[in-house]
């Protein structure tokens, strides 16, 4: 492919990743996942860890992107928005340089038209945007290592792998695969840095994760608490996580449980073929390309995903798409390779090799562009990951009088309140909530949110019993906080979606609730 070329695609994938990733960027509505980095701003603190699992890095970067409250939905997806495009081209650039600039342009459209890079970045699903770009960084840089064995890069692979680390403690599974497909595959013997490049990486690591050990030293009930669901395992888990697996390695991740598998095309023709092919074919693959510059690398990151994979699947615990996207982009990268490899091997007519890249990747590249607007559509039509749609926001609206301020709770929204509060973990609040009365620090979380004037605390009501657990003292107390509340249910599709509505209670007295929705009264 002429090198001319090579530039304007990746132009052409950054432009559809914006194209379908910014309409519907300013609707109303937080998730959950929004809430934990954005309460430590509302509070005016600094939080180095939110929970046992997630840190507060991404807290402390909006802390110059957002500045003091009130801020808008925009403003606080747009930087995830960007860093999509910073992880894209990461991605191109350690493909280009490892593996050629034909697997590199293939790489970042894969990345580009999946599904799961908008489900994931616009809404920070997961929350999954930072974990990426450490993800891809911690890549090029262990791989520069691979490549030339220098301790000062040992260094920052070790710096880059404790940052992801203490960003979400999932960045673990990737890196304890890499360093076991690393054993597996290892480098040339003149290019490992061996010890000296330890002594070099096991410092800048602790360095970086240093946020998280501290906590977790500090505070061991907690992280009991929050290991004790993964303690736990059974055949059922393991088979659903089987077909969650599939459908991964098909190129769609399980996508959230609010949009539903109906509404995305998913690319379940070529990607499982190619990727089950690569895994036959990594011994072949090892012995017969070692030498060639664009596959030297592949049989490690070949490795790396299918020891990911597998440690995902042995993990007794009830995983979402969030966890299975921690196998981007090293799964996108190894799938753009392997078929590149195919090709390669398969054909030693050039012209014959090129007819069947053209019937290989340009229907993978269709159905690509189908899914990934598709979903984009949705997404902004129906509302995803948490969020609502305009017509559900107009809804509440309407049920108030001028001048009210509405604020919509999901009343599952534990973590949000407990990262508002200062609480060490969400299962407490919880329990704080739920126990026999209000106690006073649970009493005080609550009136920080209701009371702030400041408070973004915004998300969906899953489909499930409104009142399930929040009980009489909480609706009590919400009552002699001045609110008023409703129960708004809204028809859309085949979805009967409630949503829990407070108001502030005017001077002039009742509301005129809307048509559909129905008033309750503590």
């Amino acid at each position: 492919m002429a090198r001319a070329v090579a530039p304007l695609l990746v132009l052409l994938a950054l432009v559809w990743f914006l194209a379908v990733g910014l309409p519907g960027l300013d609707r109303p509505g937080l998730n959950e996942d929004e809430c934990f980095f954005l309460a430590p701003l509302l509070e005016g603190r600094t939080a180095w860890m939110l929970t046992p699992y997630l840190g507060g890095l991404k807290s402390l970067l909006y802390v110059p992107l957002l500045g003091d409250f009130p801020t808008t939905p925009t403003r606080i997806r747009a930087p995830m928005l960007v860093l999509g495009i910073v992880g894209l081209l990461l991605t191109y650039v350690t493909a280009r340089r490892f593996f050629g600039r034909r697997t590199a342009l293939l790489a970042i459209w894969l990345l580009a038209l999946d599904p799961a890079m908008m489900h994931h970045f616009r809404e920070d699903y997961g929350p999954s945007a930072l974990p990426f770009v450490l993800r891809i960084l911690f890549l090029l840089a262990l791989l520069s290592y691979r490549q030339t064995g220098r301790s000062s890069t040992a260094a920052w692979t070790g710096l880059i792998a404790g940052l992801g680390v203490w960003t979400k403690f999932d960045f673990s599974i990737f890196l304890g695969a890499a360093l076991a497909a690393g054993a597996i595959f290892p480098p040339s013997a003149e290019r490992a840095g061996g010890k000296r490049a330890w002594a070099m990486a096991a410092p800048a690591f602790l360095v970086g994760s240093a946020p998280a050990w501290m906590y977790w030293l500090g505070h061991p009930a907690d992280v009991r608490a929050y290991a004790a669901p993964f303690l736990g395992w059974s055949w059922v888990g393991f088979a659903e996580k089987i077909g969650a697996l599939y459908e991964t390695t098909c190129g769609a991740y399980p996508v959230h449980q609010m949009l539903g598998a109906v509404f995305i095309v998913t690319k379940t023709t070529l990607l499982p073929v190619v990727f089950l092919g690569g895994v036959i074919s990594l011994p072949a693959l090892y012995r017969r390309d070692r030498a060639r510059p664009s596959t030297v690398e592949l049989p490690f990151l070949t490795a790396t995903v299918l020891l990911q994979s597998a440690a995902l699947l042995a993990l007794p615990y009830d995983l979402d798409s969030a966890h299975f996207f921690t196998l981007a982009p090293a799964f996108h990268l190894a799938i753009a390779g392997l078929v590149f490899f195919f090709l390669d091997t398969a054909f030693a007519d050039r012209r014959a090799a090129k007819a069947a890249a053209l019937m290989v990747i340009v229907p993978l590249l269709i159905t690509g562009l189908i899914a990934s607007w598709q979903t984009s559509d949705k997404l902004r039509r129906k509302g995803g990951a948490g969020l609502w749609s305009p017509r559900l926001a107009d809804l509440a609206r309407a049920a108030g009088r001028p001048g009210d301020r509405p604020v919509l709770l999901d009343w599952g929204m534990t973590r949000p309140l407990a990262a508002l509060s200062g609480q060490r973990t969400p299962e407490e609040l919880f329990w704080r909530l739920n126990g026999p009365q209000l106690d006073p620090a649970a009493r005080q979380s609550l009136d920080a949110l209701l009371q702030s004037d400041r408070a973004l605390f915004i998300a969906h009501a899953p489909p499930r019993e409104i009142f399930s657990w929040p009980r009489r003292h909480v609706a009590e107390r919400i009552a002699e906080l001045g609110w008023r509340y409703a129960t708004v249910s809204v028809i859309a599709d085949t979805d009967r979606k409630p949503l829990f509505v407070l108001f502030r209670v005017g001077p002039e007295g009742q509301e005129a609730w809307p048509d559909g929705a129905a008033g309750f009264s503590p």
